[in-house]
């Protein structure tokens, strides 16, 4: 089996590379990493980006293999994004909106708000035990894929998505006596460890999200349009 992770995250790479450096391999290793990711982990049918393939890049039925993590999903939805930017490719970037929109419609709880760790992708039991659990990471991806579909789209459900998951980040993942966030919530909200900075919970996800989305909304509020 082959996994989402080392694909999404080998593209991301190359394309900071590349804005730094002009050597071609870059591109195509962007090329391969697309290809792999919109034609073997992301399903129409199933209406997800999965997690894992077989060696072939098919469907595996078995509880590994129906895994969707939904802020992974969106993460990989807007380095998508931003590739469609840059090549004015207005169908792929179609494509990471859809996976936002499927990624956000299974993962969000709607009883207790915030994004679910892991979903089955037919609904059938997680393995992992914390699949219920809220993660800080899962919820900066969510909002930047939000607000690049928002700026592409201008449509205002996307603004709307973004508020609701900002809310409930404010609400239960910042510390109101420290200025950091709490990394991991029970499903309830309400933090497993007061622990700041971990193995898991260093300064890159919620850094690189206020990075982000500062500079989307300022070129929102200078009126900036995505020229495809």
């Amino acid at each position: 089996n082959k996994g989402h992770s080392i694909v999404m995250i080998m593209m991301n790479v190359a394309q900071v590379m590349r804005e730094i450096d002009t050597d071609p391999r870059y591109e195509r290793m962007i090329d391969d990493c697309l290809d792999s990711l919109v034609h073997q982990f992301i399903h129409e049918e199933k209406e997800a980006l999965l997690e894992t393939a077989d060696s072939s890049g098919n469907f595996v039925d078995t509880p590994e293999g129906r895994v969707v993590n939904p802020g992974h999903s969106m993460e990989t939805a807007w380095f998508i994004m931003r590739e469609a930017i840059y090549r004015k490719d207005r169908t792929l970037m179609e494509r990471a909106i859809q996976v936002t929109e499927w990624s956000l419609r299974r993962g969000w709880d709607k009883e207790q708000g915030g994004i679910f760790y892991f979903v089955d992708v037919d609904n059938k039991p997680v393995l992992s035990l914390e699949w219920d659990m809220k993660l800080f990471w899962v919820q900066c991806e969510a909002m930047i894929a939000l607000v690049y579909s928002y700026w592409f789209t201008e449509n205002e459900e996307y603004l709307k998505g973004f508020e609701v998951i900002c809310d409930y980040v404010y609400q239960h993942f910042a510390d109101p006596g420290y200025p950091e966030w709490y990394g991991h919530l029970h499903r309830d909200g309400t933090p497993i460890s007061p622990i700041k900075g971990s193995d898991w919970k260093g300064p890159f996800h919620n850094v690189r999200a206020f990075m982000l989305l500062t500079q989307l909304f300022k070129e929102l509020e200078e009126g900036k349009t995505l020229d495809f």
